[in-house]
């Protein structure tokens, strides 16, 4: 370590100063040949790892299963089964798909009998084909897999392009130009809903018009008793399918101030899932109840026609 002077504000300061240190130079790595004279690169070498080296995997950590809470309820978190469903499709029809497509964005999600009445209701060309293939995938359903046309609903409506067929576009003069008629198809597929989750759509105010029809008919033919009567009646109009909804609002409020006096805290989630598949339960045995009462009355009427044609 050596100083030198350097001129400062006050004059000649002495500076320290700093020598490098230089290394000694890392040697290049030796150079191995073959038996043949080649060279043998490092990263050619195939060298296997000393043998005392050793590599061990620890055992995965077990996984922590969550501790239930006491007094307190989960949701159930099972994944509900799909419900079957059918389809029909129409190919090359002459339109667009621009066109189409509002269309089929009114009958997805509705009930058949809905969606059918909107189609009718339309002045477009394309709304008589869409009632066409729904009638075909009814068909379908009901004479192929035995489904109940009371509980078919549009599960949704997908519309395609077809190969574009060329033609050809005259002009005055004797001149003509190339012109594309565009060709659409179309698939609907229906599903068959439980008479569970029809239960829950009336219950959030989601009843199709289509299904107060077919009940208030289900009442006029059959000899229904009056408390029947009464407790479907909220299902005929819009009216009483939204106090319905508003009711199983009320409903989940009373049993949460009922649980909380007796000391149980649970999430309304929860409460409103019980009350719902509670009285689902109760409306699916009623419903298949009703369905084989009707299955014996026409087996009855047929067995009395049957009678009287033996008969003469």
């Amino acid at each position: 370590m050596l100083s030198k002077l350097k001129l400062g504000l006050r004059g000649w300061v002495s500076v320290p100063s700093v020598h490098l240190i230089h290394k000694k130079p890392i040697p290049p790595p030796p150079i191995i040949f073959s038996e043949r004279g080649l060279i043998i690169k490092p990263q050619m070498d195939s060298l296997q790892p000393p043998a005392q080296v050793s590599f061990k995997l620890a055992p995965p950590a077990p996984e922590l299963q969550p501790l239930p809470v006491p007094n307190t309820r989960y949701l159930s978190l099972e994944k509900p089964t799909p419900n079957p469903i059918v389809k029909a499709t129409r190919k090359y029809m002459k339109t667009s798909v621009k066109k189409i497509v509002p269309l089929m964005k009114l009958v997805s999600g509705k009930h058949v009998i809905d969606a059918m009445t909107a189609m009718s209701s339309s002045i477009k060309k394309p709304a008589y084909w869409i009632k066409k293939v729904i009638e075909k995938a009814i068909r379908n359903g009901v004479k192929t897999k035995a489904f109940d046309r009371e509980r078919l609903y549009v599960k949704y409506a997908v519309t395609g392009k077809n190969k574009h067929i060329p033609g050809i576009r005259y002009h005055a003069k004797g001149r003509s130009g190339r012109v594309t008629r565009p060709r659409t198809q179309i698939t609907i597929v229906l599903e068959e809903k439980t008479p569970q989750q029809i239960y829950k759509e009336i219950m959030h105010g989601k009843f199709s018009p289509g299904m107060s029809n077919l009940l208030r008919n289900h009442m006029l033919t059959n000899d229904l008793d009056y408390q029947t009567v009464r407790n479907y009646q909220h299902m005929l109009t819009a009216k009483g399918r939204q106090q319905q909804k508003l009711m199983l609002k009320r409903k989940v409020a009373e049993t949460r101030v009922q649980n909380k006096k007796q000391g149980l805290v649970i999430a309304d989630e929860y409460l409103k899932e019980q009350i719902l598949e509670e009285g689902a339960e109760a409306f699916a045995q009623n419903y298949w109840n009703s369905k084989r009462l009707q299955v014996e009355r026409e087996i009855a009427e047929r067995q009395e026609i049957y009678l009287k044609n033996e008969g003469t």
